[in-house]
């Protein structure tokens, strides 16, 4: 280094001189210190015990130099290491991994390499549950296992807390070194360990109870003069399952007490009336005074869930029903039979006085209603009875009997619907009581035909008028009785089985899946069964092994993989096949990406069939929801991606989509991961049935239609509804199944609606089934009718003959179209028709020269639109439980109008309000006619009371 020459003056008397040369000497001084070379060049490192605590020192030369600095060049991959030069020789947080370092010292540089050893093992958390419902109290013990990370000295640390958030904020945890948590309520939890480095893992747990809660109904099954006796039933307490206390024990019940018209609690520091626990029958037994007016009843399950009910108890009362029995006697009936039976809150024994108009009286003491309905028996012949019933405390109850004439007919009584012992879906059972004027019923033969004239069911199994039915489905039957004695004549009687005091019997399974953070899931299944038998819910692995089978349909904590919900209803103390439904589930393994497992696009339509403009698309998703949907059409770039929804379950539907569009469709969970998957905005097809053959008397048959994601099924028969799952199951076919069956599919709430007929005929047992219609329906254009129509099947299928009529009733053929093959639709027009009401079917006609109908459909012509102000309804006649329209012709008026229902006879029955706005208005009436019978007028009227036009409406059952 050259030194320049520095000259210096001195200021004052001060020799700064001095300073100057002093801070030149520091300046050459330092510069000299870096050598030319870096020697002795050195690394030495600590461990990683944490993910990011490394050390590294640098030894050289220039060690404590203030002109050296330090750079790491290189380090691991993954990052996470400061990159711009220091100048300190020690390196700190640094994650484990092989590193270079730089050091330069003036001119000099020299690299340097060192390995971060790793000591860390990243944390692992496994979470288990146990000891479920102990000692009868809610909630469990929650069991954590953790491996790796850094203990530090106070080892590793440990927190629960009740919540359903996964990535809840850390403060709320409470942290200790106890592995092992006493949950005292059921819930979702999310169990987190935290080491020494402050890091942390969270696994998610549920506890659920292995017993369902529980509550109490019963019935009165004796009386005294001072007590009430009752028989109590254990079932769920929110569906009302039956519980078998022997398989589930521990359930506990209390009563109490309370004043009448208190509010529903049990009295703080009561001692109840009863407390047991349901080991046997008695258990569900018991007996209180007279005079105790309402009780509150908690009932208690052996996982501690509690539900408190309050009841008023029956008040003393007697009702006797009565009957009469008359025997076949062609020569003139002398005696007969009077039936009497007792119901309500009294007590027994009853003494009942029956006195013949003009006789004596006949006087009985009995302690049972089994003597009560046969002891008045041979009684003398008379036109009227007087007969009164006391109870043991003086309750009495009196009435006339009215002995039945010829003119009254044969008369029939079904009992209200039952399901005991019901395993067919779709039917139900009654009880016939068989009055009016009934002679020689008891011993007679008696046959029960379907309205297809078929007999369902024979006996002559009869006592005092008394029949009890199999199961049946609902519609109308008719009792044909044929006496053991020749002299009577047989005779018959209608009666209906309706859905008004018990559906047909249901039995539809469902499960669901939530995802858990962590690798583990839970399982939701239910069942829509409204039988009386006990069902029960087991899970099968994907071996078809059951693991595990409770009440409650709740299958927790459970690793991933594929599984099967299985529901049954225990038909054993029946004697009958048990009730099965399976549903297959899968629980994602950690860290998936959530699943598309169904997907629809649809493009919505009008009422006619015709597509509208906007449709939707219909989801099913597995993962950990709930999900953020995101969507943009597949022409658009990322950017365009807009939330459809937030936080959305399972199943979703988006709506507001362009028809015949393609959307790319974004799905994210809430551990944030994301699938992609695309969908197109279309027409939706015809829909076909999975069944292939004609059914066989006597074997199994399963109808059914496709599955189509989220929609809704409704199966009818001859017009009356049997079900309202996919699919039909007959456990042994029989010919009263035969018939017409029509299947209505409802897609997103009624953007898509599809019908798929068949009519089944076990004549044809195996023959493929004929064709099937996925639509029919017919259209006014140019003052001529458009027939349209679509087959979803055709099987040895010929040709159709359109056929056409005025009254419904008498049809002429119209024209003739050959079978174009399956999946075509058809087009046949017929121009110039005078202006009225027309009815078309089509009559499809095999190969083999057998045929079928299709359902009528019926059109209005009207070559210049309807007269003004006229009003038409259609179909008319209408079904009550069919969709019914009024048009409205008012090119002369807009506004307010309001259509009103009459009865003939002028009374008010029902009244609308609607908007004109247009020439041609179609409204629906559905809310006016729905549930009535017979003819009525409908009016229609501006806002001024003017007459807009009326019509006759005949509406039928």
């Amino acid at each position: 280094m050259k030194i320049m020459p520095v000259f210096y003056r001195f200021v004052g008397h001060k020799p700064h001189y001095l300073v100057v040369l002093a801070l030149l000497f520091l300046a050459v001084n330092s510069f000299a210190q870096c050598p030319s070379s870096i020697q002795n060049l050195s690394a030495s490192a600590t461990p990683a015990t944490c993910p990011s605590n490394g050390t590294a020192t640098i030894s050289s030369n220039v060690t404590g130099n203030a002109g050296a600095t330090y750079q790491i060049v290189t380090g691991p991959s993954s990052g996470g290491y400061q990159t711009t030069a220091q100048s300190s020789a020690t390196f700190t947080s640094l994650p484990p991994g092989d590193y270079t370092f730089r050091v330069t010292c003036g001119s000099a540089t020299a690299d340097v390499s060192v390995t971060i050893p790793n000591q860390y093992t990243p944390l692992s958390l496994n979470a288990s549950v146990s000891n479920l419902c102990q000692n009868g109290a809610q909630g469990g013990t929650i069991t954590a296992s953790a491996t790796g990370g850094n203990p530090g000295s106070g080892g590793l640390k440990y927190a629960f807390l009740l919540s359903d958030e996964a990535n809840a904020d850390d403060a709320l945890f409470s942290y200790s070194s106890s592995n092992t948590f006493n949950a005292t309520q059921f819930g979702t939890y999310q169990v987190r360990v935290k080491d020494a480095c402050n890091n942390f893992v969270t696994r998610t747990v549920e506890l659920a109870p292995l017993y369902p809660m529980g509550h109490l109904s019963f019935s009165q099954t004796g009386t005294t003069c001072t007590t009430n006796s009752f028989q109590a039933n254990l079932s769920r307490a929110d569906n009302g399952f039956p519980i078998d206390y022997k398989a589930n024990p521990g359930y506990k019940y209390e009563i109490y007490s309370i004043a009448p018209g208190a509010a529903c609690a049990v009295p703080s520091g009561a001692t109840p009336l009863f407390s047991k626990t349901i080991t046997q029958d008695s258990d569900l037994q018991f007996t209180v005074p007279a005079t105790l007016q309402r009780v509150a009843i908690r009932t208690i399950s052996p996982c501690g869930e509690e539900i408190t009910e309050c009841f008023d108890l029956p008040t003393r009362n007697l009702y006797v029903s009565n009957g009469v029995i008359l025997p076949c006697s062609p020569s003139g009936i002398t005696k007969l039979n009077l039936l009497l039976w007792a119901d309500g809150n009294f007590t027994w024994p009853l003494t009942a006085v029956v006195t013949p108009q003009g006789g004596s009286p006949i006087t009985h003491t009995v302690n049972d209603n089994g003597t009560l309905n046969s002891i008045f028996s041979n009684v003398p012949y008379a036109s009227q009875y007087a007969y009164t019933v006391t109870d043991a405390c003086g309750l009495t109850y009196s009435a006339t009997i009215y002995t039945p004439v010829p003119s009254d007919g044969l008369q029939v009584y079904p009992s209200a619907g039952y399901l005991w012992c019901v395993n067919t879906v779709g039917t139900t059972k009654v009880d016939l009581y068989v009055r009016g004027y009934n002679a020689g019923i008891d011993g007679s033969t008696v046959q029960i035909l379907d309205a297809g004239n078929n007999v369902v069911y024979t006996t002559n199994s009869i006592q005092d008028g008394f029949i009890q039915l199999p199961a049946l489905a609902p519609g109308t039957y008719t009792l044909r009785m044929t006496p053991a004695n020749a002299g009577c004549a047989p005779t018959q009687a209608q009666f209906t089985l309706n859905e008004t005091d018990q559906p047909p019997l249901k039995f539809t399974l469902s499960a669901s899946t939530t995802q858990l953070c962590g690798g583990t899931g839970s399982i939701s299944a239910s069942l829509d069964y409204n039988g009386y038998n006990a069902v029960r819910f087991e899970l099968l692995d994907a071996g078809n092994n059951v693991i595990s089978t409770n009440l409650t349909g709740t299958f927790i904590n459970l690793p991933a993989g594929n599984y099967t919900v299985r529901g049954v209803a225990d038909y054993t103390d029946c004697g009958i096949a048990n009730l099965v439904a399976t549903k297959p589930v899968t629980i994602q393994p950690a860290g998936t990406a959530p699943v598309v497992t169904k997907k629809l696009g649809v493009i919505c339509e009008n009422p006619d069939g015709s597509p509208t403009g906007a449709g939707k698309a219909i989801f099913q998703f597995s993962g950990f929801g709930p999900f953020k949907v995101e969507m943009k059409k597949t022409t658009e770039p990322e950017s365009a991606y807009v939330v459809k929804g937030e936080n959305v379950p399972s199943s979703y539907t988006a709506d507001g989509l362009e028809a015949g569009t393609d959307y790319d469709v974004r799905i994210t969970d809430q551990c944030g991961n994301t699938a992609v998957t695309q969908v197109s905005i279309g027409q939706l097809l015809p829909l076909k049935l999975s069944s292939n053959a004609e059914p066989c008397v006597g074997q199994p048959y399963l109808l059914s239609v496709e599955d189509v994601v989220d929609a809704t099924y409704t199966w009818e028969k001859n017009g009356a509804v049997i079900g309202t799952s996919r699919e039909i199951n007959f456990p042994s076919y029989q010919a009263s199944n035969d018939g017409a069956y029509v299947c209505t599919v409802v897609l997103a709430g009624g953007c898509v609606t599809r019908k798929v007929t068949v009519n089944l005929n076990s004549k044809n047992c195996g023959s493929p089934l004929p064709v099937t219609l996925a639509y029919f329906k017919a259209t006014v254009e140019n003052c001529g009718v458009t027939l349209n129509w679509l087959t979803s099947k055709e099987e040895k299928f010929d040709y159709f003959l359109i056929e056409k009529s005025a009254d419904a009733r008498q049809f002429g053929v119209a024209g003739k179209l050959p079978a174009a093959g399956t999946g075509n639709s058809y087009t046949f027009y017929q121009k110039d028709i005078p202006e009225g009401t027309y009815y078309y079917r089509l009559k499809m006609v095999d190969k083999d020269g057998t045929f079928d109908y299709s359902k009528t459909v019926g059109v209005t012509v009207s070559c210049d639109g309807f007269k003004a102000r006229s009003l038409n309804v259609f179909p008319n006649p209408a079904r009550s439980s069919a969709h019914v329209t009024a048009t409205l012709h008012t090119p002369d008026y807009r506004g307010p109008a309001t259509l009103t229902l009459y009865s003939l006879t002028g009374g008010k029955i029902g009244q609308k309000e609607v908007s004109i706005s247009q020439d041609r208005t179609e409204v629906s009436v559905d809310d006016l006619v729905r549930g009535r019978k017979g003819y009525f007028l409908l009016k229609a009227e501006n806002g001024t009371a003017v007459s807009l036009g009326a019509v006759k409406v005949l509406v039928a059952e």
